[in-house]
């Protein structure tokens, strides 16, 4: 009987077209060499219901999501989409807030920390409705460990002239969202 030899070969690659038959699942729990910026937990809040505000002096807070960070080195990345109508000419003015430490409202004036000072004004020259979607993202680091409420703020820039969210006489929405998602170091 004739003998065969096989050289003692060494591959660096497998050719995938080589394999067949059932294969084991692949988990990332044994990934090595990532240090950071994974997802570590989310937060939503879908907000449905339909709110006016007349009065400039505070921002409405009723679109909002708490979050209690695993650590103080992680980042907070927060998603907001305000759904706003205003009436008239005026302005629609929207801001993100960050409160440490508890939930109260003070009317998000002066006891949360604006991370996001005026990122939204609209306005326009006629009094017809306009419906806006007010976008609010940010990469936070709040260095605490402590319980946080991100608050998309918004009101009207004059006195007695309506600014809403979720108004769906004014061309319908899905309602407003905020997401707050924590990310590792």
């Amino acid at each position: 009987m004739a003998q065969t030899l096989i050289n003692n070969l060494s591959y660096s690659t497998l050719d995938a077209t080589k394999l067949s038959g059932n294969l084991p699942a692949i988990s990332g729990a044994s990934l090595t060499g990532i240090s950071g910026g994974k997802v570590l937990q989310v937060k939503e809040f879908h907000y449905t219901s339909y709110l006016a505000r007349t009065d400039s002096s505070s921002f409405d807070d009723g679109l909002h999501v708490d979050i209690t960070p695993s650590s103080t080195s992680s980042k907070v990345l927060v998603l907001s989409v305000g759904n706003l109508t205003k009436n008239g000419v005026t302005e629609a003015i929207y801001r993100l807030f960050r409160q440490t430490g508890g939930s109260g409202d003070s009317g998000w004036t002066t006891s949360a920390t604006r991370v996001a000072t005026d990122i939204g004004a609209w306005s326009g020259s006629t009094s017809a409705d306009r419906m806006v979607a007010g976008n609010v993202f940010w990469l936070d680091s709040p260095n605490t460990t402590s319980a946080i409420r991100y608050v998309f703020g918004w009101t009207t820039y004059d006195n007695g002239v309506s600014v809403q969210l979720n108004n769906y006489n004014a061309g319908g929405s899905a309602g407003s969202q905020i997401v707050a998602m924590e990310i590792s170091a």
